[in-house]
């Protein structure tokens, strides 16, 4: 499916309600990301032909259909939802559009050759030139983890990390634990594979049914747990605190002075941005920022 075990897998669960903001995510791409990669954009059904428009060289829109096993069935949209969607299986229960893009993101690593996976939700966008080729390090690979352990009472919502503990068999009481949910977040493939197999060894269910029983999980949080408390791949990947992405994580304003005051304030280590799209952050107003950092980077090299 991809180039080589040397290049990048960019990955983008999406759905119709985030496309503007993914049209962003993929011009950002295309005007900073360099290295060897290849973008994936994973939808649904009924939002394919809206997305395939996005295809290219370098990208490829795909039907989440075709990436979960067939037992896993689409029923529709909810209702007022802003088109979020509902699945069911008896083997996992109802399941939402949520939970379906994070078992996108753990079974893309089943179904790519590349040993590195940059995960790109679609309400980021890079902002500064990248080489895909900084997230390898002396053959390892990088594996975001915070500095600080966190405590059940610092932590923003502690069932993540309880869950996934549980689900890993690690028992009820995770902490102190550094924390590994981030944007721009990068998985060794290997590591992936060997913690889908632990899960269904120790489950006796597919990975998919073992995860998909629960209402809260984090696939960021299971990854995270496993490569620091479980996997043998330890000495293929190298960890670091420092986050690759600016992220507004809550509301406020976010227009005019702000916005451009968020995007004039990035540290040295940032090369994207992102806004969560519950924000409601003016797509306008933020396509005009790409375009003032696509100038920018334009100006420093010519």
């Amino acid at each position: 499916m991809t180039e080589s075990l040397n290049s990048t897998a960019l990955i983008t669960p999406s759905f119709r309600g985030d496309f503007a903001r993914c049209a962003l995510l993929c011009k950002s791409i295309d005007a900073f990301v360099t290295g060897s990669w290849h973008h994936y954009i994973a939808v649904e059904e009924q939002d394919y032909v809206m997305f395939r428009s996005f295809n290219s060289a370098r990208r490829t829109v795909l039907k989440i259909k075709d990436i979960l096993p067939s037992w896993l069935h689409h029923l529709g949209i909810i209702p007022f939802s802003n088109r979020r969607s509902l699945w069911f299986s008896f083997r996992t229960g109802w399941l939402i559009g949520w939970h379906i893009q994070q078992l996108v993101k753990i079974q893309m690593a089943l179904k790519v050759q590349d040993a590195c996976l940059l995960y790109c939700d679609s309400d980021v966008m890079f902002v500064r030139p990248f080489d895909v080729s900084a997230l390898q390090h002396d053959y390892k690979y990088r594996f975001y983890r915070s500095d600080v352990a966190a405590s059940r009472e610092t932590i923003t919502n502690p069932n993540y990390l309880i869950r996934a503990s549980q689900v890993l068999g690690l028992g009820d009481d995770p902490f102190p634990s550094p924390t590994y949910v981030d944007n721009l977040v990068t998985w060794y493939r290997p590591a992936v594979q060997a913690m889908c197999a632990y899960l269904e060894k120790t489950t006796g269910k597919s990975w998919i049914a073992a995860l998909g029983r629960n209402i809260v999980f984090s696939e960021y949080s299971i990854y995270g747990l496993f490569v620091d408390r479980l996997s043998t791949q330890k000495h293929d990947v190298f960890a670091t605190g420092v986050s690759l992405c600016k992220t507004a994580w809550r509301g406020r304003e976010w227009n005019g002075d702000i916005l451009t005051e968020f995007f004039d304030t990035l540290s040295p280590d940032h090369v994207a941005v992102g806004f969560q799209s519950f924000l409601g952050v003016d797509i306008a107003a933020l396509s005009n920022q790409l375009d003032r950092a696509i100038a920018a980077a334009h100006d420093m090299t010519a």
